[in-house]
């Protein structure tokens, strides 16, 4: 593993791709480029309010990825990519990814639910397996002899 210090116009220049990768998340994920753009220029403005208006000076290169600290994922790799794409949702959702969102949460709670109140009762939703919810009180009334 060899790492190296990366020189002040690498910095720009991998700087200008990165953010051309995020730009181009964006892009895919809101099929639009310029509210792509849009939520990119607020991800920079909230980052740099955060940095306290100080910009990142130093990065490096190891094993062919560039790093800047020990926060962010390497740039490029599928990490990178899953991280930022989760940081444009979290500034401007997608409606389909909220309720993606809605429906995992959804999903983990009845799946809880039901083994809490062992009942038994599984259907079959798409790849999960999905459970209506029983309150503990009528379960009785939905189990053969009354057994919960």
């Amino acid at each position: 593993m060899k790492t190296r210090h990366v020189s002040s116009a690498e910095y720009n220049l991998v700087r200008f791709f990165m953010l051309f990768n995020i730009w181009w998340i964006g892009a895919r994920l809101y099929k639009n480029p310029f509210k792509a753009f849009g939520v990119v220029r607020l991800l920079i403005r909230n980052f740099t309010e955060m940095m306290g208006h100080e910009k990142l000076v130093r990065a490096f290169k190891t094993d062919g990825k560039y790093h800047w600290d020990m926060f962010n994922p390497t740039w490029p790799s599928k990490g990178f990519n899953a991280f930022f794409r989760t940081h444009l949702l979290e500034l401007k959702p997608v409606q389909a990814a909220r309720n993606y969102a809605l429906q995992d949460y959804t999903n983990s709670r009845i799946a809880c639910a039901i083994s809490a109140s062992n009942s038994g009762v599984t259907l079959t939703s798409g790849k999960r397996k999905v459970a209506p919810i029983i309150p503990r009180s009528l379960s009785a009334a939905f189990t053969p002899a009354g057994f919960p």
